[in-house]
């Protein structure tokens, strides 16, 4: 991928957007829409980047319903390109989403 190439790919239900802002550096948007989580359950789910990174990175994200926010979450990317997700929960049809940007090898 070229420096300024956007993309767009589907992780299990996880869009994963991304553009490479150059040699190392990846802006990125990962969203899912989820329905009936536990308010009061972390949610975790697994899946994997096409990307590896030299040193575990983390971004904070939010859930949010019709554009406004109704709580919190956290997106841990891990040097093997895995990525979890843990949040407050929200019971109920919620977005949740991160944006950043990550440092790849």
């Amino acid at each position: 991928m070229m420096a300024d190439d956007y993309a767009v790919i589907d992780l299990s239900g996880w869009i994963f957007s991304y553009k490479q802002l150059g040699n190392n550096l990846l802006w990125f948007n990962i969203a899912q829409n989820i329905n009936n989580q536990s308010a009061s359950n972390r949610r975790d789910q697994g899946v994997k980047i096409p990307f590896t990174l030299p040193f575990d990175q983390h971004s904070f994200g939010h859930i949010n319903v019709a554009g406004y926010p109704v709580g919190e979450d956290i997106f841990s990317f891990y040097k093997d390109g895995s990525v979890w997700m843990g949040s407050t929960g929200y019971n109920g049809y919620a977005t949740y989403h991160a944006s950043g940007i990550l440092v790849i090898n």
